[in-house]
């Protein structure tokens, strides 16, 4: 098969690996009921991915840690075979994690099997150095993801990530408060998380995707992780009872 690119005003004939090597920036969460969701090139890298919650409740830092933190520099095909609750990953590019509240406790990160000895926690003093910081980290090539909550953006500013993340190459996720200004924002994919009612030992998470060109658009999905066996679960709920339930194991 041949295929076909253009560049610089230029027909160019791709070999089919070379083609393939093209979408190496797509990453995978290993539950296919969370991967149908997503726009065809998944949760890809070079792109911010936001994460919206309400005002009254807590930034879903579990939620961003399970979105494959730890592995979001594996090629495809391991992606595919380890997903997200797979943390035995060799490469040590660093995760980088604001914290300007000083809210974040390192343990339970080390808990679900990220490794401490790539995150680096940054702790800005004011809004205006968040943001800098921030854009810094995105852009720098050696950075494997960055999480940060924002709680306000500009037009500009939002364009400004987006630059420095396409440039980072790495993978962007911001907890976003759910108001108003919310509907400013440069980001491949939007969700809305809220907490949903569990039992003793099942956490439940809805997730609603808001925004992601070629994903479903509206669709829901709920993210189940039992604290005793220390299990993952995507759940569609639209799917009944043969729905797809996949389960995945993330360190305990």
């Amino acid at each position: 098969m041949q295929l076909i690119s253009a560049h610089a005003g230029k027909l160019i004939r791709l070999r089919e690996q070379e083609a393939t090597a093209a979408h190496v920036a797509r990453m995978t969460t290993g539950l296919d009921a969370l991967d149908a969701v997503l726009p065809p090139d998944g949760l890809r890298r070079g792109a911010i991915h936001e994460l919206l919650h309400s005002p009254q409740h807590p930034q879903p830092r579990f939620i961003a840690a399970s979105l494959g933190i730890a592995d979001c520099r594996l090629p495809i095909a391991e992606q595919k075979t380890s997903g997200f609750g797979n943390r035995q990953s060799t490469i040590d590019n660093p995760i980088i994690w604001f914290d300007p509240d000083h809210t974040l406790y390192p343990p339970a990160l080390a808990a679900m099997g990220i490794d401490l000895a790539r995150l680096y926690i940054i702790r800005p003093r004011t809004y205006a150095d968040l943001l800098w910081a921030l854009t810094e980290c995105l852009r720098c090539t050696a950075v494997s993801a960055t999480v940060c909550p924002v709680d306000r953006l500009s037009r500009v500013e939002a364009r400004k990530l987006q630059l420095a993340i396409e440039t980072g190459g790495g993978i962007g996720l911001l907890f976003r408060p759910n108001n108003s200004n919310a509907q400013i924002y440069a980001a491949a994919t939007r969700w809305l998380i809220e907490p949903a009612a569990g039992e003793r030992s099942l956490q439940r998470w809805k997730m609603q995707l808001l925004h992601g060109h070629g994903g479903r658009v509206g669709s829901v999905i709920y993210l189940e992780h039992d604290r005793e066996t220390h299990l993952l679960r995507a759940v569609d709920p639209l799917a009944g009872g043969s729905g797809r339930k996949e389960t995945i194991k993330i360190a305990g």
